[in-house]
């Protein structure tokens, strides 16, 4: 029997969702990984509500695509990060899967670490990580399983990825 699951990686910026996501896509089979970041990239870049409802319809119609082309196991990395969101993307997908939430917590220390060594794009700068970290304080609101989902926390900062991804996989399973 074919179990689809949803696994969402969420935390604040800098905490390791992407490292996460795809270290995890390459331990399960028949799995998806998919980038928020790169769904809502648009010019000019205006970050609202209508933003997040754009990428949160993109991620939606991913999954659907993923699942059709029988993938079992869709990982999505970022924008699911409060309850109100997560219901906007229950309500439009409608799962008939298992779904997991994990949240990456981890020290603005150790944020800004990752940050300086990833050095990615112009969202790793330090002005742009403070802005990110006042317009979206840390947020509590996903931290219960309920009957939609079971929810993980898990503290990086003195983990290593292959313990991260060990933790995840006890979990999911």
């Amino acid at each position: 029997m074919i179990t689809k699951r949803i696994i969402i990686i969420t935390g604040m910026a800098g905490s390791g969702k992407t490292t996460a996501a795809k270290a995890l896509l390459w331990k399960l089979k028949k799995s998806a990984h998919i980038e928020s970041d790169s769904l809502i990239s648009v010019n000019p870049f205006i970050y609202d509500a209508h933003l997040e409802k754009l990428g949160i319809k993109n991620i939606a119609l991913l999954i659907k695509n993923f699942f059709n082309s029988g993938y079992e196991n869709i990982i999505i990395s970022g924008l699911i990060r409060n309850k109100k969101i997560f219901n906007y993307f229950y309500k439009l997908i409608k799962p008939k899967t298992k779904m997991y939430i994990i949240y990456l917590k981890a020290n603005k220390k150790s944020r800004a670490q990752r940050r300086l060594v990833r050095a990615r794009d112009g969202a790793d700068t330090k002005k742009w990580i403070d802005w990110i970290d006042k317009k979206f304080p840390e947020d509590s609101t996903l931290n219960t399983s309920d009957e939609k989902y079971a929810f993980l926390e898990t503290d990086n900062n003195n983990q290593s990825i292959k313990k991260i991804i060990e933790e995840i996989k006890n979990f999911i399973n």
